[in-house]
């Protein structure tokens, strides 16, 4: 892959392929090459399982654009989809880093990628190695092509997803089928950059982090296991701790954690259907849902090693102004529980509302703020959303940061009084001036009144 391709983000950072990471300016022909669709936010935290889980046969890895990355592997290992953090695994059968913008770049895509056969062959190759053990059809497979787009472009994504499906059809004679597809071929575009591949993922859905859907259908609301992987991640777990989650919903974070560490979690909800849905979904011996609420815990203080919560946003669940009221107490209830030294990683978009809470909460260090894009199955798609990983403090700790935090509220106050101050006094000036203005122009106005009554009397005939 040419590593002087350069392309822009939606936030407007630049993001070089192939500089600053491991990726080399080009990709050996016999490397077996996956894209790695993520949340976007969560790419470092992806990386960093690859390397662990695959570190003898990964050769780069590399971010491509907030939610993609490249996967050049040695050897095709079954290791690949036991990925937690991904979204979909992409078989990469074709690409470019000069696609044309203008109105006839699908044509010219399917052109060219009519004349590399061998990467579409070595792609699906690999996607019935891997996918053999999910039963293959008896009949050639049906395939549908999905196209994610992003920059500016003379063509629709439908027009580039007709040329490349069209290409399919050719080299292995598939038919298409938009309904119930054996095979989805995905297309990125980034800017001048085109990726395409057979995605790997054997769920209805498409993606490959469907663990618990069997179990949590019914559930609209429920966490990613994706994401939860990665919130366990920033938790930096190890076998052995107790973990809550105070907002449990359907126990997704829980499940999640439990699955990757051998921990002991609790999970809980006000809703009753929401905590045997939880219960169903954990492991057994590994954890238990209860009926809660997350402002009064039925556990004993200084009992929990780590609390891992997606905190209610107030848009499905709840509202602002009911998290205004919630989000002081739930803070002040996991502080209560966490033994010293114990972490806290709750996601909110209620950014303002989690630091107002902690100004007035001692027992808390914000130890890191991490923007996400949850909510949408695009790297741009979503709204942004804020992890916070927060240290519960020991007294000592906690009485220093309570007499840190009273300075600086003191501080805030006397800046806050002496701005008031200097709006007092600019005001009282103004409006004196204004006064003294006022005065001298009714002063000028009686002088000029006294005139022309002295020239009406001087120039009035004398009888």
């Amino acid at each position: 892959i040419n590593a002087e391709y350069m392309g822009k983000s939606r936030q407007g950072k630049s993001f070089v392929f192939g500089r600053n990471t491991m990726l080399a300016s080009s990709v050996p022909e016999d490397s077996i090459c996956f894209l790695l669709q993520v949340a976007a936010g969560t790419e470092s935290v992806c990386r960093d399982e690859c390397l662990e889980s695959l570190g003898h046969i990964v050769a780069n890895v590399c971010v491509l654009d907030p939610g993609l990355l490249l996967l050049v592997c040695t050897t095709t290992s079954h290791a690949v989809l036991g990925l937690r953090s991904v979204l979909r695994i992409i078989a990469l059968a074709y690409h470019s880093m000069t696609l044309d913008t203008g109105p006839e770049a699908p044509q010219l895509t399917r052109d060219a990628a009519l004349a590399l056969v061998e990467g579409w062959t070595r792609a699906a190759d690999l996607w019935r190695t891997l996918t053999a053990s999910d039963g293959l059809p008896e009949n050639p497979p049906v395939f549908r092509v999905t196209c994610d787009r992003s920059g500016t472009h003379q063509f629709k994504s439908d027009d580039m997803a007709s040329a490349l499906g069209h290409v399919v059809a050719v080299l292995f004679g598939w038919k298409v089928d938009l309904s119930h597809p054996d095979v989805e071929v995905y297309v990125f575009i980034r800017g001048r950059a085109l990726f395409c591949g057979f995605n790997l993922a054997s769920t209805s859905s498409g993606f490959l982090d469907e663990r618990f859907r069997a179990v949590q259908g019914a559930s609209a609301v429920t966490t990613r296991p994706s994401l939860c992987f990665v919130l366990a991640r920033h938790a930096m777990l190890r076998d052995g701790l107790i973990v809550v989650d105070p907002f449990g919903g359907c126990g997704t974070i829980i499940a999640e954690a439990a699955c990757s560490w051998r921990i002991f979690g609790l999970c809980g909800d006000v809703v009753g259907t929401a905590v045997e849905v939880a219960a169903a979904a954990l492991p057994p011996n590994r954890g238990a849902a209860l009926s809660w609420t997350a402002t009064r815990l039925p556990l004993r203080s200084a009992c929990v090693d780590r609390v891992i919560s997606d905190m209610p946003f107030g848009m499905r669940c709840g509202s602002y102004r009911v998290n205004r009221k919630l989000y002081p107490e739930a803070l002040a209830e996991c502080s209560r529980v966490l033994v010293t030294g114990g972490l806290a990683v709750l996601m909110t978009m209620e950014k303002k509302l989690v630091l107002g809470s902690l100004s007035s909460l001692p027992t808390f260090a914000v130890r890191v703020v991490h923007e996400l894009r949850v909510g949408g199955t695009r790297g741009h798609g979503g709204f942004a959303a804020w992890v916070f990983v927060l240290e519960r403090l020991g007294p000592e700790m906690a009485a220093q940061q309570n007499e840190t935090l009273r300075k600086n509220r003191a501080e805030r106050e006397q800046l806050s009084r002496s701005k008031r101050q200097r709006q007092t006094d600019w005001l009282q000036r103004h409006q004196g001036q204004e006064q003294e203005q006022q005065q001298e122009q009714e002063q000028r106005q009686e002088q000029e009144q006294e005139q022309r009554q002295q020239q009406r009397v001087d120039d009035a005939p004398i009888s």
